[in-house]
């Protein structure tokens, strides 16, 4: 993110975070980092503006502008977004074995067509020796039967591993999709700075039977991060309106 992203996601001037960056207690503990991200700052331009990692990020918000709540929040989302990419990639896992069950289902048949018509051409091989039948006939079926356990645990070794990649929803990304759905039925962005709304409007609606909200000091960043688009200065969004 940029000093003017900072900025507009915390919801103060971009002076601010300059002397947020340039206080002398800013990370004292870890000198390597506040100058690299001092370096940064400097060698920025109102048209080439420095780019700042998460890290960095997360460090100008919660040491320098001392809103650990804000920070923690980007980091969790940052968390949320990695875990919802892993869970794509289990699912495009789990949408490819279900492709090929099918096929796995055809060669089963298949064993099954040969193991029938093997055991009666092996009958009938050693027709009127009944020990010896016996033997091949429990020969023939144990092999048939190791194939198919074969295939059976292949098939639960695919399954198990999705299970073990796959991602639960934590308490965190609970929120956030109660809080995308409330925005998808009540507001619309509209990019015009003309619509505005009261985040003292916006918030009690947004909890109206909600049993484990997000905290009202977070609400605003938690809005922008799903609505990037928006502003919010003063704990006012613009470009924002209801949709009733």
């Amino acid at each position: 993110m940029t000093i003017k992203e900072i900025a507009e996601l915390c919801g103060v001037e971009v002076h601010t975070i300059r002397n947020w960056i340039n206080k002398d207690d800013f990370l004292k503990e870890n000198f390597t980092l506040r100058n690299h991200i001092r370096e940064k700052l400097e060698s920025g331009s109102p048209e080439h503006p420095s780019d700042y990692e998460l890290g960095e990020t997360l460090e100008i918000i919660g040491e320098g502008g001392k809103n650990k709540a804000l920070a923690s929040l980007l980091a969790e989302n940052a968390v949320t977004k990695n875990a919802l990419v892993v869970q794509s990639e289990a699912m495009a896992k789990i949408a490819k074995l279900a492709e090929k069950l099918p096929e796995m289902l055809e060669r089963i048949d298949q064993l099954e067509a040969r193991q029938e018509k093997f055991r009666g051409q092996t009958i009938e091989a050693v027709k009127g020796v009944k020990e010896d039948v016996k033997e091949i006939k429990a020969r023939v079926d144990g092999a048939y039967k190791e194939v198919l356990d074969n295939a059976t645990a292949h098939a639960a070794a695919e399954v198990k591993e999705y299970l073990l990649t796959s991602h639960k929803p934590s308490a965190h990304e609970a929120q956030l999709a109660n809080l995308e759905h409330f925005l998808s039925l009540a507001v619309t962005v509209t990019g015009d700075r003309r619509h505005k709304i009261d985040v003292f409007r916006l918030y009690p609606q947004y909890t109206v039977g909600l049993a484990n909200p997000i905290p009202r000091d977070a609400f605003v960043a938690s809005v922008l991060l799903l609505r990037p688009e928006l502003k919010c200065r003063g704990d006012v969004f613009s470009g924002i309106r209801f949709n009733y």
